[in-house]
């Protein structure tokens, strides 16, 4: 399984506070040691982005399999025509068929990898390409103005790239 983000905000009642600066330290953090390339595009590779214990509860808290939906049923696939690629994106609806431990710890997921601050550093790492994306100086990425969608990715066996 993989989380990715990509553009898109909405609003919601507030995360767990005390979970949310201990999580987005630590990753800010980790991303700050982030080993960096430019070849063949700018990216970066992190480790431990996760505190471990909240690692292990995010793994803990997946969402039932029944909230998920395929990615495409034409690509990934298996014969029996179940799909092997399902995705899951944090909405307002989904948050609302959590129970509450899952919708506070859930939030506060999002709400980390939303963060103006992660998306800084992320840039920075990243400066190269969104300068040239933006056709903007390299010192001038932070100011960029970015917006969240967290997405829940479920791959299973016989999934293929």
């Amino acid at each position: 399984m993989s989380l990715a983000v990509s553009v898109d905000a909405f609003s919601h009642p507030p995360h767990d506070n005390a979970l949310f600066r201990r999580v987005l330290e630590h990753a800010m953090a980790a991303l700050e040691d982030a080993q960096v390339s430019s070849e063949p595009y700018c990216h970066f590779y992190a480790e431990n982005v996760l505190p471990t214990d909240f690692f292990r509860e995010l793994i803990a808290n997946f969402p039932d399999r029944s909230n998920y939906v395929p990615l495409n049923l034409k690509v990934w696939v298996r014969e029996n025509g179940e799909s092997t690629r399902d995705r899951l994106v944090f909405t307002e609806e989904l948050f609302g068929r959590l129970s509450e431990e899952q919708c506070l710890f859930w939030r506060t997921v999002t709400d980390v990898l939303a963060s103006d601050k992660l998306h800084q550093i992320a840039f920075r790492l990243l400066a190269k390409d969104v300068a040239a994306r933006f056709d903007i100086e390299e010192d001038e990425v932070d100011e960029i103005e970015a917006f969240s969608r967290t997405v829940l990715f479920r791959d299973t066996e016989a999934y293929k790239i």
